[in-house]
């Protein structure tokens, strides 16, 4: 934790680490207007409750504070950089350089020239460490989207994106396309290369009739709500392994009568992960009940038996980082 402690100094040097309400309201500390707003000033409090942790040396803790409080406000430049060297400390290099470079233009507007060589130095050091990945497409369709982890990137950036090192996940999608999706592992400083092949078509089925039609599609929403089953257990099990009572040396402490609780750097971003998969799960139980009322609807109040023209229904799985469903188009 070397770094946190340097650049507590610094900050400390320009009245910022430990000046209370310098968070929104002072001079050198925000980009916001003189007339502090109730966020600014709730970021002022949860910044000097921060910079007192890290003074105690309670490290994790200061950081869940420093990252709560750039909720509140954004243009922070003292926690901005904070926030960046938590990130820094945890080996999120590409998150943390981000943050940084935020910081660094911030403190530029506003002649920070403190601030503003304290964000360049960081930045320097962690550039040297970002992971490059850079993705090739067989084919490209209009209103591709390409999504790793939690994130959307341009198409036009595919060719040289940083990412944070470990584990990865990566989602190709596109309009009448099954989407693509893979896992890669990457080291601090490395260059990997991905190639996305195209992307297959959808599963046609053809019948003929609304009842088999009905019964398709029934059975598939089925699927589509037990995943989300499966993916809110999953969730709930992913953020309950976060949480413990003090002492327990989990990432967050159960803060009791239904507060929130507290967490370090770690901790906030694994149950943020762990709430935002629950809300996909949700998106995608809801999703599948809507397509086995559908289904439902084609199954039970189809017509009697008649000569039917033959029908193709294509069954096209959808991906976004807003939710996930699946869409049946066709004559019905």
């Amino acid at each position: 934790m070397r770094s946190l402690v340097v650049l507590t100094v610094v900050l400390a040097s320009h009245g910022l680490a430990n000046a209370q309400g310098a968070e929104g309201t002072g001079d050198a500390q925000s980009a916001a207007a003189p007339q502090a707003s109730e966020d600014h000033l709730k970021a002022d409090q949860l910044f000097a409750d921060a910079s007192k942790l890290k003074a105690e040396g309670k490290l994790p803790q200061a950081c869940a504070k420093y990252n709560e409080a750039l909720s509140y406000n954004k243009t922070a430049i003292g926690t901005l950089l904070n926030v960046a060297l938590c990130h820094e400390e945890a080996g999120r290099v590409a998150t943390a350089l981000e943050i940084f470079t935020q910081a660094r233009d911030l403190a530029r507007e506003n002649n920070r020239p403190e601030h503003l060589a304290a964000a360049e130095e960081h930045i320097t050091k962690n550039e040297a460490q970002v992971p490059h990945v850079a993705i090739a497409f067989a084919e490209l369709l209009p209103n591709t989207k390409l999504v790793i982890d939690d994130k959307v990137y341009p198409i036009t950036s595919a060719s040289d994106i940083r990412v944070d090192p470990g584990l990865r996940h990566v989602v190709v999608t596109a309009p009448g396309r099954l989407p693509y999706d893979t896992s890669i592992e990457v080291k601090a400083q490395e260059h990997k290369a991905i190639a996305i092949p195209k992307l297959a078509m959808p599963t046609t089925v053809v019948n003929k009739g609304r009842v088999t039609v009905g019964k398709i599609v029934t059975f598939s929403g089925i699927a589509v709500g037990g995943t989300g089953i499966a993916l809110g257990l999953i969730a709930r099990s992913r953020y309950n392994a976060q949480v413990g009572p003090a002492g327990s040396g989990k990432n967050c402490t159960d803060a009791g009568d239904g507060r929130k609780p507290m967490c370090n750097a770690e901790g906030f971003q694994k149950t943020g992960n762990a709430l935002q998969l629950g809300n996909v799960g949700t998106v995608v139980g809801i999703a599948g009940g809507a397509v086995v009322l559908v289904g439902a609807y084609l199954w039970f109040f189809a017509p009697k038996e008649k000569a039917h023209a033959e029908r193709q229904v294509s069954i096209v799985p959808t991906l976004d980082p807003d939710g996930a469903g699946i869409v049946a188009v066709g004559r019905f």
